[in-house]
């Protein structure tokens, strides 16, 4: 028999989809901020590496659609990656600042992004942000 998910928490379980992206720029502070304060029991977002090594939250492989700038994010350094408007003058977030303002009040579903097929590490670097927080409860 399969473990349920999140055994602890009632049901339906609400996760908002780049936070509440529907009033917000997707995969910002401000959106994932605004669907926990809408009431959403979590919330998914998209992870890739920049080029310098960070955990950026950022779905697209390309920055063009959401900041307007050429390039990919995994090409690009963190540096760079925070100078951008991700829409309405948000930044584009590290994953840290996500799991430290929220920690264990919200779930996460959290969606590596990666374009290739030779390993960057994300996965590794990821675990342990996770575990260094005892999040792992928290996190699909």
């Amino acid at each position: 028999m399969a473990a349920e998910l999140f055994p602890d928490r009632n049901r339906p379980l609400i996760l908002a989809h780049r936070g509440y992206s529907a009033r917000n720029p997707e995969n910002t502070m401000i959106a994932f901020r605004d669907a926990v304060n809408a009431g959403a029991h979590g919330i998914e977002l998209d992870v890739q590496l920049a080029d310098t090594g960070e955990i950026m939250v950022f779905h697209d492989y390309e920055l063009a659609r959401t900041t307007g700038a050429a390039g990919k994010l995994a090409d690009t350094s963190y540096t760079a990656l925070h100078e951008l408007d991700a829409g309405g003058g948000e930044h584009i977030p590290l994953l840290t600042d996500i799991l430290n303002e929220f920690g264990k009040s919200i779930l996460y579903d959290i969606e590596i992004k990666h374009e290739s097929i030779r390993p960057t590490g994300i996965e590794e670097a990821l675990v342990s942000l996770i575990e260094a927080r005892g999040l792992e409860r928290n996190v699909v």
